[in-house]
């Protein structure tokens, strides 16, 4: 008997040890896979296991390196409604499988709390809500939001995939994004194919938080700022900042029962003396990283409100690197970008520059756009009620440019302008040039530098599509909009009664 216990040993310690297929949290029932691209598939096994992937008919082979990792791409597929199972197979045994996967458009949403703003709103609550939720029953619209804090290092896997891909029913709708919601739901029935959003956004967040080191390095403007932020890690003592915290939490609670009104401490991070938010790569390490390589259309990008403190080409510089790097990681250079320009909102802060900065950023990046919404803000309220129109015009500018079909303008600029003596003379872009821009009301929002002060111009008219502007002496700029809240002054529209670009131009 003992023997044979030895002898059963001994075998099964010369067999190989099979540990369960692990894959990140993108991958679940209810995903959408992304048309017309090949579709990445990854993961970790054994080492050195031979991996096969089967969607249907279209199978895909690899062989995990020597820490089990692999990666494999299914070949380019056609828009499916019909759902399928999606197989995975180490060494010949099926050992994960996926339900209900469609094929269809695939896009990440990211930024801060305008893009997080979900469908039933804050405080106060979201009128549309109720109207999205009597209609929200996709059976071909996917969503998933993934949550992750700041990290210090690139994760393989998010910390949590908030109830996995979820399909889109009523009882579920509130919790979506209320910009992705409504982008999603246009995209789907316009070219009518399943669509899904992926949902990385955090309230409040840095685009320093978005960036990998290699990246932030690669800015003028950052790369001394992170290296103040690695002097301030390699001194940070958690545990004191801890005691601290729990100090500061204890005169808090005191004095909210007390029934005064106090900001509520930050509790601190193991790994970081900056909030999840400001913490230099975190978020891109947290939530980017984990994703990276989900093949994906193109990515929605509302942010902006945290740093709207910086000059306009060092917004648009930390933009570019944002675009660059994530487009390196998805191994797609031709990843779409559509960004949302900040709107209008009474702040000291400097949000015409952070506009600007945007705006040069989605003229200068290939494959990049961006929606103007300066007419849809609240005075007093950094989160507008109005997300509908936001991913309306986000869809629009998506069915326009990505999937060109036919779809009201929502880019039309003045790119450029003729400066000749006491008169300015302004041109429409060449791409919206044959767009009709219309006056309503009377003219207002537009100011002329002179004598290197900006002040109201003798005249402004439109001539055609030309905006021509006068003042008693020499012209030195022309700017229009150039103010954080600005819906008062909203005056020039284009044929789709949407706004025209907020402008500045300077003779320096």
């Amino acid at each position: 008997m003992k023997k044979s216990i030895l002898l059963f040993c001994v075998i099964a310690a010369s067999l190989p040890a099979f540990a369960e297929i692990k894959m990140p949290a993108i991958f679940g029932d209810n995903m959408v896979l992304q048309r017309g691209k090949p579709a990445c598939i990854w993961g970790k096994s054994d080492a050195k296991s031979k991996i096969e992937v089967q969607f249907g008919s279209n199978k895909a082979h690899a062989k995990a390196d020597k820490d089990g990792n692999w990666k494999l791409y299914l070949k380019p597929m056609k828009a499916d409604k019909n759902a399928k199972q999606l197989k995975v197979f180490e060494n010949g045994k099926e050992e994960k499988s996926f339900n209900n996967v469609l094929v269809g458009e695939v896009w990440v949403l990211s930024g801060q709390s305008n893009m997080e703003y979900p469908v039933s709103g804050w405080n106060p609550k979201n009128p549309d809500a109720e109207n999205v939720k009597k209609r929200a029953n996709y059976p071909l619209m996917r969503s998933i939001k993934l949550v992750g804090c700041s990290a210090r290092g690139p994760q393989s896997d998010v910390i949590s995939a908030s109830k996995g891909w979820r399909v889109t029913t009523p009882e579920c709708v509130l919790s979506y994004s209320a910009v992705g919601f409504n982008f999603a739901e246009i995209i789907m029935k316009d070219i009518d194919v399943p669509v899904a959003i992926i949902d990385t956004s955090l309230g409040g967040s840095k685009m320093c938080a978005w960036i990998p080191p290699e990246y932030i390095n690669k800015d003028e403007y950052l790369a001394p700022q992170y290296k103040n932020f690695l002097k301030a890690l390699e001194a940070y003592d958690y545990k004191k900042a801890l005691e601290t915290y729990n100090a500061d939490m204890k005169k808090y609670t005191e004095n909210v029962k007390a029934g005064k009104k106090l900001r509520r401490p930050r509790q601190p991070l193991p790994d970081s003396p900056y909030s999840q938010q400001a913490t230099f790569s975190g978020l891109y390490n947290a939530r980017i990283s984990p994703i990276g390589g989900y093949t994906a259309r193109g990515v929605l990008w509302y942010q902006g409100e945290s740093d709207s403190n910086i000059k306009a080409e060092q917004f648009t510089s930390q933009l570019e690197k944002i675009v660059d790097s994530w487009r390196a990681l998805w191994n797609d250079k031709s990843l779409w970008f559509l960004q949302v320009q900040l709107t209008s909102f009474e702040t000291s802060a400097n949000w015409p520059e952070a506009r600007k900065g945007q705006f040069d950023a989605a003229k200068s990046i290939k494959n990049c756009g961006i929606v103007n919404i300066i007419d849809l803000g609240d005075k007093k309220d950094i989160h507008p009620l109005n997300k509908k129109d936001v991913g309306k015009r986000l869809a629009n500018l998506a069915l326009r440019k990505v999937y060109k079909k036919k779809a009201p303008n929502f880019n039309t600029s003045y790119a450029s302008c003729k400066f000749d003596g006491s008169k300015a003379t302004l041109k429409l872009d060449r791409e919206c040039s044959n767009e009709k821009v219309s006056l309503e009301g009377e003219m207002r929002g537009i100011e002329v530098k002179v004598d290197g002060k900006w002040v109201a111009p003798k005249s402004a008219k439109l001539q055609g599509n030309k905006l021509v502007v006068s003042a008693d002496s020499k012209i030195e700029g022309v700017r229009y909009l150039w103010k954080n809240w600005a819906n008062d002054d909203v005056c020039l529209f284009n044929s789709s009664k949407v706004p025209v670009f907020p402008f500045i131009f300077e003779t320096k």
